[in-house]
């Protein structure tokens, strides 16, 4: 038989499968993978951060991801000197 040849979204999916059925979390698994195969010059920190032992599967990780979005956007209105154009 022959090599199967996966497309690299099909390959994601197919990682995302096996990993999701072994218990672990497949999100830091497929990103170590696709770190695995670069050069970790050009990613230094995403590698740093994919080799700490942090989860992004909990509420932690959404109440960061507002806070993140709302200081940033707390910035840019504070950059414009007032809200948004329309918003008045």
């Amino acid at each position: 038989m022959a090599a199967a040849s996966f497309s690299p979204g099909s390959a994601v999916c197919w990682a995302w499968v096996l990993a999701s059925r072994s218990g672990v979390n497949p999100r830091p698994v497929i990103l170590r993978e696709a770190l695995a195969r670069r050069d970790p010059a050009e990613y230094q920190v995403l590698t740093r951060i994919a080799a700490l032992p942090v989860t992004t599967y909990d509420d932690a990780q959404l109440d960061f991801s507002i806070d993140v979005f709302l200081a940033g956007a707390e910035a840019v209105l504070r950059g414009r000197g007032g809200p948004p154009p329309g918003t008045r």
